[in-house]
């Protein structure tokens, strides 16, 4: 592949990334935001004048989205450059149904497994330099 397209396929790479980045943040400031509904007042005031402020963190966000709208238009310029064509696809998606699963296996399912049980068995029961073993029935 072309040094400059690996190259350009890299920065598209990192600038999803940096939006993944920033959808995490709303996200985390969506639950504190949760945690913050239940404080008193002086405390709302108080994280008002942190760090944390609510303002602060639009202005933030705000910053780093137009970053990335202007990194992906320089990227997608240089497409061009490169004889690379958008296509659209027109793909209808069939959503099927599935199987609820669970982790029960009836017995009469399981074909061939009579040696291993006898052999984990002897195992279990043997005694180890002649010390008691403790024996658990296992129920099915």
């Amino acid at each position: 592949m072309n040094p400059q397209i690996e190259v350009w396929l890299e920065n598209l790479k990192e600038v999803v990334y940096d939006a993944e980045d920033v959808v995490d943040e709303i996200e985390c400031e969506a639950l504190r935001r949760e945690v913050v509904k239940s404080r008193n007042t002086t405390q709302k005031v108080r994280r008002f004048f942190s760090s944390s402020n609510p303002v602060a963190f639009h202005f933030r966000m705000g910053h780093e989205l137009k970053k990335i709208r202007e990194t992906v238009a320089k990227i997608v310029a240089l497409k061009s450059d490169f004889g690379l064509t958008e296509w659209i696809f027109d793909r209808h998606v069939i959503h099927k149904e599935r199987e609820m699963t669970h982790s029960f296996i009836a017995t009469s399912n399981v074909i061939g497994r009579e040696q291993d049980t006898v052999n984990i068995t002897e195992y279990l029961v043997q005694s180890i330099d002649g010390e008691n073993v403790t024996i658990f029935q296992l129920l099915e």
